[in-house]
């Protein structure tokens, strides 16, 4: 049997994830680069950046970890919301995102900046992708009468919702996984450039 034909029907059940995945990272690039174009322009006015003196790896890594998860549950609690509240996180996480990064390029230059976070903002952002997606999931699935592999027009909109309830919640908690790598190798960085 080809391999290749034994993918689709995956594929085909695992479209949600995909969808939600992708228009997270739609959603995301476009708020990152509005947040960036709306502070890029004022260049010349921002004060320089600052950073916590501490050299203590765990005093960098608790201090991400509190910003990251409370904003990687906001974005699961579009589970709760029809997806909206995970929308609009994304969004602004985002816009956050180009902002901060617009600010720190004045500062410090673009390149280094983007020299900086090289190492752990790729991850971090995988990280917000997936409990993004998370949260929009089980609309995705309704919308697509994704809950079983073979779809059935029987089911009502709510039983298709819950039916990604399990997927969201696996979603989420590798999200939080990420985080914390991400959270970690951020500490890291801020602790080697303080040391």
């Amino acid at each position: 049997m080809n391999p290749h034909v034994a993918t689709l029907p995956m594929l085909r059940r695992r479209i949600d994830v995909i969808l939600s995945l992708i228009l997270v990272a739609v959603l995301f690039g476009v708020a990152t680069s509005l947040g960036f174009s709306a502070l890029d322009s004022v260049r010349g006015y921002l004060p320089s950046a600052t950073i916590a003196s501490s050299p203590n790896l765990g005093f960098h890594l608790v201090h991400i970890l509190m910003r990251n998860v409370p904003a990687a549950t906001f974005l699961f609690s579009g589970l709760a919301t029809a997806g909206l509240s995970s929308l609009v996180g994304i969004a602004l996480i985002g816009s956050f995102a180009g902002a901060t990064t617009a600010a720190s390029g004045a500062a410090i230059g673009l390149a280094s900046t983007l020299g900086s976070v090289a190492i752990y903002a790729p991850i971090e952002f995988a990280g917000f992708f997936l409990a993004g997606a998370a949260g929009i999931l089980p609309t995705v699935r309704a919308a697509l009468n994704q809950s079983l592999p073979q779809p059935s027009p029987y089911l009502s909109f709510h039983a298709r919702y819950r039916g990604a309830f399990s997927v969201s919640l696996l979603l989420f908690l590798i999200s939080l996984l990420i985080l914390a790598v991400a959270a970690y190798a951020e500490a890291a960085v801020i602790v080697t450039r303080r040391g």
